[in-house]
């Protein structure tokens, strides 16, 4: 297969980094948090946001032994459950827990931001975009960039679904037409 990367024997698997530095007993309990993150993400995937809750929290409880790095995940992951709950004050909560255990957390940034928008919280969303670090700053510049060139590009309300062909990691794929414009 070309192009296929191989990996170097001094870089770890995620299981290895979830596990580095820790005693047997800590990646006892670092290997259960991860199978209960990986429950988590089946079950908000499965369109079950209650039980992701449920296992992202246990996970949470489980990582006394984790890195800032692996809570933040846990916490962003949990700010996604709720928020498909509609619970986005829970949402924008668990999005700031996650980007003060690690500020570099893009997702967290961007779904903290976005669950303010939500809440009509417009100052805090502006204190939010103003807080990232710069670093996404040029996201938000290439975003705008985009929007502009994409401007006169059909949008969904161009289309008319015609059938469901099913879903994957938060998407949905479906089979649509270009509707006539007027």
């Amino acid at each position: 297969f070309t192009g296929a990367r191989t990996i170097t024997p001094d870089f770890p698997s995620v299981p290895q980094l979830f596990t580095a530095t820790r005693t047997p007993a800590q990646q006892n309990i670092a290997m259960a948090a991860l199978a209960l993150k990986a429950e988590g993400n089946r079950a908000l995937n499965e369109g079950r946001p209650l039980e992701a809750i449920a296992k992202y929290s246990a996970a949470l409880k489980e990582c006394a032994v984790a890195s800032a790095d692996e809570e933040s995940v846990l916490f962003s992951n949990r700010a996604v459950a709720q928020a498909k709950l509609g619970r986005f004050e829970l949402a924008a909560s668990d999005a700031l827990c996650a980007i003060e255990k690690d500020t570099g957390n893009v997702k967290a940034w961007y779904r903290r931001i976005k669950y303010l928008i939500e809440l009509s919280e417009l100052d805090a969303a502006d204190a939010a975009i103003a807080e990232a670090p710069e670093r996404f700053q040029g996201l938000v510049e290439a975003c705008l960039k985009k929007r502009e060139a994409a401007g006169k590009e059909p949008s969904i309300k161009h289309f008319e679904i015609l059938d469901e062909l099913g879903t994957g990691n938060y998407s949905t794929v479906v089979m649509a037409r270009r509707r006539i414009d007027s």
